[in-house]
């Protein structure tokens, strides 16, 4: 309890912590993380004490990680994308609220980490995507208006007239954010920049 409010403590494991870094240069850590929530809680967090030097080390590879690695997380996300616009079609077609609603929520969480991913930033928890997502400096053009039409609440199915299948290219403009990524055009800050300005700005 801390000021009479219940605080969870989660412990990890130095051992897995190092075994997940080891395979940042190819896509090995795909298989051990489900994104990038792990160094976000490493990077983010605030030292009470330290036997040795071990996180420094940790530190210093997640502030210098390779293009390879931003490239190789924004294609996962792109893959999930993909299906969740898949389901999110067939619960049309089959007018499921509840496998829409499922496979939108899906499709909203990677649409997220795909655009922390864009700016290089590592994803927090999900009850802090909307702050950490205001403070992104490249988003698709008019994405506030269409993220909020998607995550309104509306009883049509789908809400928007137009179908999922346009969200991708259409509303959320992720088209337009690729080429921005693909091209340069997006900021190139190395995860440690992007986080503390991020945590800074947000309270966090």
């Amino acid at each position: 309890m801390l000021d009479d409010l219940p605080v969870r403590i989660s412990y990890k494991d130095c051992f897995r912590v190092d075994a997940v870094l080891a395979g940042l240069d190819g896509d090995k850590w795909l298989y051990m993380e489900r994104g990038t929530y792990l160094f976000h809680r490493i990077a983010a967090g605030s030292v009470i004490w330290r036997r040795d030097d071990w996180l420094t080390g940790v530190l210093e590879r997640l502030d210098n990680l390779p293009d390879s690695f931003w490239e190789t997380w924004m294609a996962s996300c792109r893959r999930r994308i993909d299906h969740y616009l898949g389901d999110m079609s067939a619960a049309v077609l089959k007018e499921d609220g509840l496998y829409y609603r499922l496979s939108l929520a899906g499709f909203l969480q990677s649409v997220t980490e795909f655009l922390f991913a864009v700016n290089r930033v590592f994803e927090p928890g999900p009850r802090a995507y909307t702050a950490y997502l205001a403070l992104l400096e490249t988003l698709p053009e008019g994405f506030e208006a269409n993220w909020n039409s998607l995550i309104r609440e509306d009883p049509r199915l789908p809400p928007e007239p137009d179908g999922p299948g346009a969200v991708l290219a259409g509303p959320l403009g992720l088209g337009r954010a690729r080429d921005a990524e693909g091209a340069g055009g997006g900021p190139r800050r190395t995860a440690g920049g992007g986080r503390r300005r991020a945590d800074e700005e947000a309270g966090a």
